[in-house]
């Protein structure tokens, strides 16, 4: 799965929105910290925080892109299963870019 929902009572001030890269490697930022979110059916998904920015690639994001939005993606994974596994119609995505803003 590329992306997972926070669980019930989870949500409102305090949530956190968690990013799995390939590498093992798990960190998250909360999203009272989200300034802005640009969606870009070319480039992916652009999410700026305090300090931070994340840009997300891959395809059939615009779910993502809303749900980030509603602050209800608890985790995003980087390349969660083979990309040819996955079928067209599904989110996939293929890098999770991490930058100093």
């Amino acid at each position: 799965m590329a992306f997972r929902h926070l669980a019930e009572g989870q949500q409102g001030y305090g949530s956190r929105i968690g990013f799995r890269f390939l590498s093992g490697r798990m960190t998250s930022l909360p999203y009272t910290h989200l300034v802005e979110t640009v969606f870009d059916p070319d480039s992916g998904i652009v999410l700026e925080f305090v300090g931070r920015r994340v840009v997300i690639s891959g395809r059939n994001l615009v779910g993502l892109y809303h749900a980030i939005e509603d602050e209800t993606v608890g985790e995003v994974t980087e390349q969660h299963a083979n990309d040819m596994a996955v079928p067209e119609s599904e989110p996939y995505i293929s890098r999770i870019q991490w930058d100093a803003a």
